[in-house]
Order: C-alpha cells, then sequence, then structure tokens
C-alpha cells in the first residue's frame, strides 16, 4: 500500500484489507450506489453503450433529453445535458474545488478517484449519488420506453 492509500504511518508498503470500497458500502442511497457502480464499469444504460449492445448505428446515440445533437455517453449525462442541469449545479457546489478543469478528469473524479481526505471523497461521493439517483429520475419515462422496445427489464 503506498503512502497515499495508507491510513497510519505503519500500512506503507503492506499490503491492504480486502475490503469494498466505501461508495458500495453505504446503506442508505442503495439506487445510487447502483448507479453510480453502473457509470463505473460503463454499463449505465445510456444510448451511446445501448447502440453498442445492439451494434446499432452510433449516430443513433443522440441525445434524447435535450437538444445539444451530441452522443448522450456517461460523460455527457454527468457533466453537459441541459436536462438536469439544475442537479448537476447542486452537485458541482457540493464537489467544490476537489474537480479538475478538464471533462475526462471530471468525470474520473465524480466516479470516485481519490480526493485529498476522507471526507472531501464522502462529500463528493454523496453529492454524486444524489445527482445520478435524480437524474435517473427525470429520464425515467425514455428508459421505461428504451426497456418496453427493447424487451429488457427495467428497474
Amino acid at each position: 500500500m503506498g503512502p497515499e492509500r495508507a491510513q497510519f504511518q505503519g500500512e506503507i508498503g503492506q499490503l491492504g484489507a480486502l475490503v469494498c470500497e466505501r461508495y458500495l458500502d453505504e446503506t442508505a442511497e442503495k439506487t445510487g450506489c447502483k448507479l453510480k457502480l453502473m457509470c463505473r464499469a460503463g454499463c449505465l444504460p445510456v444510448l451511446q453503450r445501448v447502440m453498442w449492445e445492439h451494434k446499432w448505428e452510433p449516430d443513433w446515440a443522440r441525445c434524447m433529453m435535450c437538444e445539444s445533437g451530441r452522443v448522450e455517453d456517461i460523460k455527457h449525462f454527468l457533466l453537459e445535458c441541459e436536462a438536469y442541469r439544475r442537479h448537476r449545479d447542486r452537485m458541482m457546489t457540493k464537489a467544490g474545488d476537489h474537480l479538475p478543469a478538464d471533462a475526462e478528469g471530471r468525470v474520473v473524479k465524480l466516479l470516485g478517484a481519490r480526493c485529498s481526505a476522507k471526507t472531501a471523497e464522502d462529500n463528493l461521493d454523496h453529492a454524486v449519488k444524489r445527482f445520478l439517483k435524480k437524474a435517473w429520475r427525470v429520464r425515467k419515462r425514455l428508459t421505461k420506453k428504451l426497456n418496453e422496445e427493447l424487451g429488457r427489464c427495467g428497474w
């Protein structure tokens, strides 16, 4: 274990305990945990993922929630789509100064890259889960329609 992950001086250079990530161990935000895990795994059913799964034209993955004409991928969902602006603004306010300037770095940090302190990580994790849960609720009709059309069980 490196110094950036060690909790105590005696842990540096030692193997860490096999425990699940803290963001998965929260019982109050089960939907947020599930959505964050799906984002991290790249399997959140945004349109880019759905088109890829079904080997359909990538051009069909244009976001249906906003009028930007952009591909609906996880980055668009988290950082750009106007449909989730109100919820995103609140998440970004809570994130404070912990996010890098570039979009790719922001996505990585929002989805669980280490911060300077556990408190900052926990606050960011809570804000991201809350955003994901609320944004997914906004997207509920689209998700339901996609699930019906594709014969999937929805949640």
